[in-house]
C-alpha cells in the first residue's frame, strides 16, 4: 500500500501555489492549484492511499481552495481517469463538458481527466473544510458503467446511509497505513470499488430519470426490475416467465426497456454477474467451487458464465478469486 501526506507551508494571501499543484497534479492529473482567503490564516493538508487501481484522497484546509486543468495541461500529461469529490465539511463546485454543480455532504460530483475540468472546495460554514477524493481508471470504471461519462460535471444526491459508507471511508484512511496485509487491502479495494459501482449505477438511474414523467411505461418499467432482482436464482428466469408472472405480453416487456441501454436479457445477466462477483469475492465463499457460485444464481453453463464474465470484468472468474487481475 502507497501512503503520502503533505502539508502546505510557506504562502502568500492568496494566489497560486507551485508546492499544492504539484503534490495534487502527482494524484489527480496535471493542474494549476491556489486559494483564497477570509483572514490571515491558512492550513492546508492532503493524505492519498493507492488501495489497488483506486486512490483515496482525504484534503483538509482553510480559505476557498481551487484546481485547473487546462488544455495545456491535458496535452502535457494524457489520463483518463475519474476523480469522485465526496464533500464532509464543505462546498465543493466543479466545472466540466457545459456542466457546473456546486454541492455539500450527502452528494456527490464527478469529473474525468481526459479533458478540462475546474473544481473548488470551501468550508460548509465557518472554519476548515474536509472532502474526501476518490480516483478511478476511466476503462475500469466503463467496463461496470459505460454511460458514467454522462454524469462528468454533474454532482446527484445519494442519501445519508450510501454517503455514509463513504465518510466511514474517510474516517478510516489515518489507519490504512498500517494496513500491511494484503488479503485487508484487496478486501478493502474490493468494498471501495463495489461501492463506487452501486452509487454509480444509482446516479445513472436518477439522471435518466430525472424530469420523465412518471408514465404507465416506467411504471411497468420498475415492476420488471423488481420481479427480475427477486428472481434472479432461478434459471427459468426469461422475457416468458415475466410476461406470464406480470400479466403482461412478452412484446410490452421488451418495449418496457427501450430507450435504456439494456436489453431486458442483458440486463438480467448484468444483474447475475455482478452477484457471481460479489460471491467470488467474499470471504465466507470460499467454500463454494466457482460453479456452484455460478449456479446458484441461475447460469446453467459454466463455460458460458466465464466467458461473459471476462468479458464484462476483465478477468476469469479463478483469477478474480485469486486476486491476479
Amino acid at each position: 500500500m502507497n501512503m503520502q501526506t503533505w502539508q502546505l507551508g510557506e504562502f502568500v494571501p492568496s494566489g497560486r501555489s507551485p508546492a499544492m499543484s504539484a503534490a495534487i497534479s502527482r494524484i489527480f492529473g496535471s493542474c494549476d492549484c491556489g486559494y483564497r482567503l477570509f483572514d490571515s490564516n491558512i492550513t492546508a493538508s492532503l493524505t492519498s492511499v493507492e488501495l489497488g487501481p483506486t486512490t483515496v484522497v482525504r484534503y483538509f484546509g482553510q480559505g476557498v481552495h481551487w484546481a485547473e486543468r487546462r488544455r495545456e495541461h491535458v496535452r502535457q500529461f494524457a489520463a483518463d481517469d475519474f476523480i469522485i469529490y465526496i464533500p464532509h465539511d464543505s462546498l465543493v463546485t466543479i466545472k466540466q463538458g457545459g456542466g457546473k454543480t456546486s454541492f455539500a455532504a450527502g452528494s456527490v460530483g464527478l469529473v474525468n481527466t481526459r479533458d478540462t475540468f475546474s473544481g473548488q472546495i470551501e468550508a460548509a460554514g465557518k472554519g476548515s473544510f474536509e472532502m474526501t477524493g476518490l480516483v478511478v481508471p476511466g476503462a475500469l470504471l466503463r467496463s461496470r458503467l459505460p454511460n458514467i461519462d454522462g454524469l462528468v460535471g454533474q454532482s446527484v444526491e445519494i442519501g445519508p446511509s450510501l454517503f455514509g459508507v463513504f465518510a466511514a471511508y474517510a474516517h478510516a484512511i489515518d489507519c490504512w497505513g498500517d494496513e500491511a496485509n494484503e488479503l485487508r487491502q484487496n478486501a478493502l479495494s474490493n468494498i471501495l470499488f463495489e461501492t463506487v459501482c452501486s452509487i454509480g449505477d444509482y446516479a445513472l438511474v436518477c439522471h435518466d430519470e430525472k424530469d420523465k414523467p412518471l408514465t404507465s411505461g416506467r411504471r411497468a418499467l420498475e415492476r420488471i426490475r423488481t420481479f427480475v432482482l427477486a428472481n434472479l436464482t432461478d434459471p427459468n428466469l426469461s422475457v416468458s416467465m415475466i410476461a406470464d408472472r406480470l400479466n403482461m405480453s412478452p412484446r410490452y416487456v421488451h418495449s418496457a426497456f427501450e430507450g435504456s441501454q439494456w436489453t431486458v436479457k442483458s440486463w438480467i445477466k448484468h444483474r447475475r454477474l455482478l452477484e457471481c462477483r460479489k460471491a467470488i469475492r467474499s470471504p465466507s465463499m470460499v467454500g463454494r467451487t466457482l460453479t456452484e457460485i455460478a449456479y446458484s444464481w441461475g447460469f446453467s453453463d459454466f463455460s458460458h458464465f466465464s466467458r461473459c464474465y471476462k468479458e464484462k470484468f476483465g478477468c476469469s472468474p479463478s483469477n478474480d478469486r485469486d486476486g491476479d487481475e
